[in-house]
């Protein structure tokens, strides 16, 4: 195993019950900044939760969430893992084209949970918000105000 620290950031329904752990990588190995470090930063997080920590061990009953860059998901990584355990959180970063999105209704069809992270309203998204089954909004970036407007704007 790589010498890495995942880390897992709870994630509350409207009762304040745990609903899931975000996983998130930190180490040394990985930039993190370039696309190809991304992805092999979320492969080895896979590979140490899933194979050699278990998932359990984790994130115990709850769901893991988990970053999924534009490779993963040219890729089709999530397919390799328990669509009752995780969810497909797509980053803000990924590069929407007409192959991700058939790839992301793929598994969305095949019962993966979708999430959009750190979303920002723009036309290139609105393929996946249209089978999205939750969309992170970054409350503290956009204010009070901005979040309440694109609330509004995604609720139909």
């Amino acid at each position: 195993m790589a010498d890495i620290i995942i880390g897992r950031q709870q994630i509350f329904d409207q009762k304040l019950n745990i609903y899931a752990y975000e996983l998130l990588f930190r180490g040394n190995d990985f930039d993190l900044n370039d696309k190809d470090g991304a992805t092999q930063a979320t492969n080895q997080v896979i590979t140490d939760t899933i194979l050699e920590l278990g998932l359990n061990a984790i994130v115990g009953p709850h769901k893991a969430f988990i970053n999924f860059t534009t490779q993963n998901i040219l890729d089709k990584t999530p397919l390799r893992l328990p669509k009752d355990r995780i969810v497909v959180e797509v980053l803000e970063n990924v590069e929407i084209d007409m192959t991700i999105v058939a790839n992301l209704t793929e598994l969305s069809n095949l019962g993966y949970i979708i999430a959009l992270d750190d979303f920002v309203f723009s036309d290139a998204w609105m393929p996946l918000v249209e089978f999205a089954d939750i969309i992170k909004l970054d409350i503290l970036d956009m204010g009070e105000s901005k979040t309440r407007e694109l609330i509004t704007r995604l609720k139909p």
